[in-house]
């Protein structure tokens, strides 16, 4: 009886230590999402004295930046992308721990205002979004949510996860003007309670003032105002006979109008002149401009009108709208 005793007791103290052990050698995959939409994955994979793993990529490395394959200790591993399968084969060697680490814009896209990430994992994955963004939907619960700073994480388990977020930006306070000093006597105090307790009613009052100020201006004499007004329409109509012949004959777009930056300008320029449209990649060699400040761009173009960005064999095909 005793010995039954004993084992129940050491039964009862090595099977919680069992479970947390196993907890914390389960893999475990951060996402870290930045306000330009790129996305930095981080995996922490134990090992477990396999000489080689095969870990399944989550999203399409940005070969713009480095990728991180590193032991427990920080050392180099020697890795492999299998970009027909979607893996990375690393060479274990005698870590106890696999980190990878680096860059990938396929996570996230932008719809009008509202971003989405989308993440298929077979591990945990720890996603945190960028700084005052608001989640509007999951596909999923989280089993863990919180706040780190001004940005927002959610731990969810193994599957395919989709969140949607949007950006909320606190408009700082109206200035206060000092108001004039009331006129004395009873009405100057009765209109100075009346500025402060609807200070619309006030504006729309100066605006009636305004208005009327300048409908009291006196016309030019001469011509009758119904002549002004054909005359002014005449003038419209023709603006816009020009402006339409010159987009007929494809002349340079009035980039000073758009108020576009020099960047955006060479981008449009560069599509032009490659017959109106191109994969980013090949953009990105003819203006040797990083993949992000290019993608930055594209994507206010995009949003402008001036471009239209598709998907062709999973790779971004730009062309002049």
């Amino acid at each position: 009886m005793d010995s039954y005793r004993r084992w129940s007791l050491i039964f009862l103290f090595l099977v919680p230590t069992l479970l947390l052990s196993a907890s914390a050698q389960q893999p475990l995959v951060f996402v870290t999402i930045l306000d330009s939409g790129l996305a930095r994955v981080d995996y922490l994979i134990p090992a477990a004295g396999n000489v080689s793993l095969t870990v399944p990529l989550i999203g399409e490395p940005d070969a713009s930046y480095l990728i991180l394959v590193q032991d427990e200790e920080g050392m180099p591993l020697a890795y492999e992308i299998n970009e027909t399968l979607g893996v990375i084969e690393v060479a274990c060697l005698n870590a106890s721990e696999v980190r990878i680490s680096y860059y990938t814009q396929t996570l996230t896209f932008k719809k009008g205002k509202i971003w989405a990430v989308n993440i298929t994992s077979p591990y945990c994955v720890k996603l945190t979004l960028p700084p005052n963004s608001t989640v509007i939907y999951f596909s999923a619960v989280p089993e863990e949510v919180s706040v780190e700073g001004d940005s927002l994480s959610l731990v969810f388990s193994p599957g395919t996860i989709l969140v949607k977020y949007i950006f909320t930006y606190l408009a700082p306070p109206p200035e206060e003007k000092p108001s004039a000093p009331p006129p004395g006597g009873e009405g100057g105090a009765e209109a100075n309670v009346t500025e402060r307790e609807a200070p619309q009613a006030y504006n729309a009052t100066q605006a009636a003032n305004v208005t009327a100020g300048e409908e009291e201006t006196p016309r030019p004499s001469g011509l009758p105002s119904t002549h002004l007004m054909l005359l002014a329409l005449a003038a419209a109509l023709i603006a816009a006979v020009i402006a339409a012949a010159r987009l007929l004959r494809r002349g340079p777009l009035p980039y000073h109008a758009l108020e576009l930056s020099e960047e955006e300008v060479e981008i449009l320029e560069a599509l032009r002149r490659m017959g109106g449209g191109a994969f980013q990649s090949e953009l990105q060699r003819v203006l040797n401009m990083p993949t992000t400040s290019l993608w930055r761009r594209l994507r206010r173009l995009r949003e402008k009108g001036l471009v239209v960005i598709e998907k062709r064999g999973g790779r971004n095909y730009v062309k002049l709208a």
